[in-house]
């Protein structure tokens, strides 16, 4: 709740007070996919109406404090977000009057554990640990929460950027939805969606661009990578104790066999043609990606006009499971297609981009192209 204060002119040295949570909220809403680059990012279709979920009270830190890292996490990322502060009781309010009930704006991290969010798909449980919610230092009661800019920096790296007059649901407009089902108190927050470029955060070197390409993902740098010949040395810059670093590295022999156990080429087309050219992960794309060893398949090539280009399917895409069966092999994805789909008449794909897991279902037609009649 927020309390009274009084200015006394009184100031004190930064080192000397201990920043607390600026606010004291009684719950934490937060929204999914809502800035259009990062909806774009991930493959996904403009919503019609906000995803919401919730992050609990023991999520939330003051600025400067420690984010600990679970035992069980195997990717945390950041998600900087723009926090709105409610400034008193709201119930069922217009969007007019929800802009005149926030109180101002406070820079949060909707701290995220991926891997728990897939299996199965939801959003609060991977963003629930203790200290996932950094908050603060201050609230800003100047800035027009739905026209501002959201930045983020990683080891002194900008990470992302974006404007929230970008975003499909404008502040005021989620907290006047969420409002006509819960009552919002003083001190409340909401987190209003992050930009686009999550990535994580984790211990060593961070890979900022190979031969001069920009890094983004670890699909991006995966890529860059099966471009060069094995044994070939590639220029990279990553961050590295707290500064950028030039270095050169050899690549090593890639394992291109099928999981069969037989010789094979890298990239193998499914039968019939969806128009997709896959090939199996190697165990260090596997451990990049945060995907069991022995499964998943890189997407390496999209033909253009095919189901999949209008799936819209990338390169760099990771193909989980078919039709709900977890895949394993390019001959145990092309049976699925060849017979589980074709008899059905569509594959339901679960893939991962960019860490974040979705879904794709691709009509198959009866031309023997995989085309569109």
């Amino acid at each position: 709740m927020m309390g009274e204060y009084k200015k006394n002119g009184e100031t004190f040295a930064r080192k000397d007070v201990k920043l607390l949570v600026p606010c004291e909220p009684t719950k934490i809403f937060c929204i999914g996919a809502n800035y259009v680059a990062h909806i774009k990012e991930l493959g996904m279709e403009i919503p019609d109406r906000p995803s919401t979920f919730m992050k609990p009270i023991t999520c939330a830190i003051a600025n400067g404090e420690n984010v600990v890292i679970p035992e069980e996490a195997t990717r945390v990322d950041y998600e900087g977000e723009l926090g709105i502060v409610i400034k008193n009781v709201v119930k069922r309010a217009t969007p007019e009057e929800a802009k005149n009930s926030i109180l101002g704006v406070t820079a949060c991290n909707d701290v995220t554990e991926r891997d728990l969010m897939k299996w199965p798909f939801q959003l609060t449980y991977g963003k629930s640990f203790d200290t996932f919610a950094p908050i603060g230092p201050f609230i800003d009661t100047e800035i027009d929460p739905d026209d501002t800019i959201v930045r983020t920096y990683l080891n002194g790296e900008k990470m992302q950027e974006d404007y929230t007059s970008k975003t499909v649901f404008k502040p005021s407009v989620l907290l006047s939805y969420l409002s006509q089902v819960i009552t919002f108190y003083p001190g409340d927050i909401i987190m209003t969606g992050t930009p686009y470029n999550v990535q994580p955060m984790k211990d060593g070197d961070v890979v900022l661009e190979v031969n001069g390409q920009k890094i983004d993902d670890s699909s991006a740098l995966l890529r860059a990578i099966a471009t060069e010949a094995p044994g070939s040395k590639v220029n990279m810059v990553v961050w590295r104790d707290g500064e950028r670093k030039n270095i050169t590295v050899q690549l090593g022999e890639r394992n291109l066999k099928a999981s069969s156990g037989k010789s094979g080429s890298a990239v193998e087309q499914d039968a019939p043609s969806i128009g997709l050219s896959v090939r199996p992960l190697t165990k260090e794309e596997a451990r990049t990606a945060n995907v069991k060893p022995g499964t998943g398949l890189l997407i390496v090539g999209v033909e253009p006009g095919k189901l999949a280009a209008e799936a819209e399917l990338r390169e760099g895409d990771i193909i989980l499971s078919a039709n709900l069966k977890p895949i394993k092999s390019v001959e145990e994805f092309s049976k699925i297609i060849r017979e589980d789909a074709k008899k059905r008449g569509v594959v339901m794909l679960q893939l991962q981009r960019q860490g974040q897991t979705f879904f794709r279902s691709l009509a198959l037609s009866d031309t023997p192209d995989g085309a569109k009649k």
